[in-house]
């Protein structure tokens, strides 16, 4: 069996052998594992063996995927580069969800590119990334940006799927009013909302200082050493901007906890 054989060590002069074998394996349409034997066997593939592998294998990894569209590439045909990797991210998306074993970042961003710079429509592939968690704060900045008309209608899909990733591209847009709203409705965990206000705490003075000093007071109401650490933290931070509310503070922790 071919499949076996490849599990087996053999030399440079077995792979003339093996490539006949492998190719015939695969226009007889077997299943067989075509990324690990294209590997091996790439050295003593001609260009038109090359290509035939990669047809018949391109849909079983994102490395054969991205092989196919480089090998179009250098044959200065984007367009035929770019309808395989459709086919691909089509063959992989189920009622919009993209299989993150399959889709990855580097792929994506492979995609974008092409079909951009070809002027083919993009959105439907960007709202199944946005939404399959394939794309954090960063990667979203990138994507959106070839979407300009439909950045709002990007940003609704990112929002509700991912909310922490979302609340941290705000922030890095410095779209500070829009943090605030989220942090009041609660839409972000606390552990994010107190690196906002750690981070902002200078711009939004005021809404910082509520926040820390509410902080301070949930954490009092607890007894593990966490909340005691959280306490500590918070302490620190509000001295920053309102050094005379945290010593306030700090003297009714002692003098309530005897702390």
């Amino acid at each position: 069996d071919i499949d076996e054989r490849f599990g087996e060590f053999f030399g440079n002069d077995d792979l003339p052998t093996l490539k006949e074998e492998f190719l015939s394996t695969l226009k007889k349409d077997k299943d067989t594992d075509v990324e690990k034997h294209y590997q091996t066997l790439l050295p003593v593939f001609s260009e038109q063996e090359k290509e035939f592998v990669l047809k018949k294998g391109y849909k079983q990894s994102s490395f054969l995927a991205t092989e196919l569209f480089d090998f179009y590439k250098k044959q200065n045909q984007p367009a035929e580069a770019l309808k395989y990797l459709q086919k691909y991210l089509k063959h992989h998306t189920d009622r919009d969800y993209m299989h993150p074993h399959y889709v990855n970042e580097t792929l994506l961003r492979t995609y974008f590119e092409a079909a951009h710079s070809l002027n083919q429509p993009i959105y439907d592939v960007a709202e199944a990334a946005v939404a399959s968690h394939l794309v954090n704060a960063e990667f979203f900045k990138t994507v959106a940006g070839y979407l300009p008309d439909r950045q709002q209608e990007l940003e609704k899909v990112f929002k509700k799927k991912n909310r922490d990733e979302f609340f941290r591209y705000l922030s890095k847009q410095n779209r500070l009013a829009e943090c605030l709203k989220m942090i009041q409705k609660k839409d972000v965990e606390e552990k994010t909302a107190f690196k906002f206000f750690a981070k902002h705490k200078k711009t939004v003075r005021e809404e910082a200082e509520v926040y820390f000093l509410h902080r301070i007071d949930q954490n009092l109401t607890k007894s593990d050493s966490t909340c005691y650490k959280n306490v500590v933290d918070t302490l620190l931070e509000l001295k920053e901007i309102a050094p005379e509310a945290a010593a306030e503070a700090l003297r009714i922790i002692r003098l309530q906890y005897k702390r």
